[in-house]
């Protein structure tokens, strides 16, 4: 190395930020039942953990349940498919309520 260059390094990227999410979710929201390919990886840890969260709502502005994701290897690629399925209610996730007199709802 001849030369040094003061720079600060780039930030390190960690791929879609949760809140990039939000827009995915308005467009499969737009298409419901409809399988689309939101992500691809080179590595299928990732696809599998990114797959994960979307089911289980840990991105902003969705909630567990209300889209399905999966991971698939294609043509050595790691890709997430995802769709939305419906905003889940107690018929769906067979959870019950009570009301205010402790009467069960749902």
């Amino acid at each position: 190395m001849d030369e040094l260059v003061w720079e600060e390094p780039p930030r390190v990227s960690r791929g879609q930020s949760r809140a990039a999410f939000l827009d995915i979710a308005e467009k499969l929201r737009a298409n419901p039942g409809v399988w689309a390919m939101v992500a691809k990886f080179d590595r299928v840890g990732r696809a599998g953990s990114i797959a994960g969260h979307i089911n289980r709502g840990r991105y902003e502005g969705i909630t567990a349940g209300e889209f399905e994701a999966v991971s698939r290897s294609v043509e050595g690629e790691y890709r997430v498919y995802a769709r939305f399925v419906g905003i889940p209610t107690a018929e769906t996730t067979g959870e019950t309520t009570a009301d205010s007199n402790g009467v069960t709802i749902g």
